[in-house]
């Protein structure tokens, strides 16, 4: 069989094939026997090697004793036994790509053995390494046993702290959120405090200034009720002079009215002066149609009561409304029972 030719599947048959053109070298090149030439069994299902039989060489050559051929075929089946044993022991050969390429570049059946990985010194040992193996496998199998029942409460243990721990990334979640809103709302609170604060420095001015006014504005009352309590003492010195020269005057013109030696010039004054104080009756009655005597300051009240009791006017022409009435001759009576006129109760 040429190497152009389809070969035999399996690394055993392949063996076989080569061990065969190995025999026959004779009938590789011969196309009128290739029919004849094919004694290889390239079922893969059995894996056995084919008979001694198949090997004898076809009718019309000197036949072979099988003797010379079991002697001639020994060190080919004993290593092809040998590869057969290795090739169950070791990992396959599609794995291992740079024997295959040998396996697949070798020529006879040397070169094919020559090919692959010879058959272990330890292969005689392998029984007692297998029965070796199997009882560190059971230990290893009751060790992983004992450790799986030791790891049953580590796993519970496990998922207990799983739940935990998702209950306790929940809860560091909720408070992210709610420190993250928190300090939204702080923010904002800061806003709202800078704002309270340029409200309360505008109102901490405004307020200066409202003090500043107030302080000014005392000032003024203070002034004005120096001017008032000035203007008071003027008014008391004026009044009573003009008070005394009033009752003295109108003594005066009631002794002249009722003595007969006034002639008729000072008669005619006399009548004016009536007139004139006529015409002062009727303008204190409009003044008092407007102030009230119940809320005048009391000093410059006892004035006034000082002026009526000297000019003895009659308390009914001045048509003043009934407090004022009543509290004026109270108040005159009062000033009369008072060696000082000006003290009242």
């Amino acid at each position: 069989m040429s190497r152009r030719q389809p070969r035999p599947r399996g690394a055993l048959n392949h063996a076989l094939h080569r061990a065969y053109d190995a025999l026959l070298p004779h009938r590789r090149h011969d196309p009128a026997r290739l029919e004849e030439s094919r004694p290889v069994n390239t079922d893969r299902s059995t894996g056995q090697p084919p008979p001694v039989a198949s090997l004898q060489p076809p009718s019309g050559t000197s036949p072979m004793d099988p003797e010379s051929a079991r002697t001639a075929l020994l060190p080919y089946v004993t290593l092809i036994a040998r590869h057969q044993v290795q090739l169950s022991v070791s990992p396959p050969l599609q794995r291992d790509i740079r024997t295959q390429r040998r396996l697949n570049d070798a020529l006879g059946f040397d070169q094919v053995l020559a090919a692959v990985q010879p058959l272990s010194d330890t292969l005689p040992d392998l029984p007692h390494a297998v029965g070796e193996l199997t009882a560190q496998l059971k230990i290893s199998r009751e060790e992983a046993a004992t450790a799986k029942h030791l790891l049953v409460p580590v796993q519970l243990r496990v998922e207990s702290l799983e739940t935990l721990l998702n209950k306790s990334t929940a809860e560091l979640n909720g408070l992210q959120a709610e420190i993250k809103r928190l300090k939204s709302a702080n923010v904002h609170i800061g806003s709202l405090l800078e704002k309270s604060k340029e409200s309360m420095d505008v109102q901490t001015e405004n307020r200066r200034l409202a003090m500043n006014y107030a302080e000014q504005k005392q000032d003024i009352i203070d002034a004005l009720d120096k001017q008032i309590k000035k203007e008071r003492e003027v008014f008391k010195t004026t009044v009573s002079a003009n008070t005394e020269n009033t009752r003295k005057l109108h003594d005066l013109l009631l002794k002249a009215t009722q003595g007969t030696w006034v002639d008729s010039g000072t008669a005619a004054l006399v009548a004016d002066l009536k007139d004139r104080n006529l015409h002062l009756l009727r303008t204190n009655r409009a003044l008092r149609g407007f102030v009230n005597f119940a809320g005048m300051d009391p000093n410059t009240l006892a004035l006034a009561i000082q002026g009526l009791r000297a000019a003895e006017v009659d308390l009914s022409t001045l048509d003043l409304d009934q407090d004022t009435f009543l509290a004026l001759p109270r108040f005159q009576q009062e000033a009369g029972d008072q060696e000082d006129p000006f003290a009242l109760c």
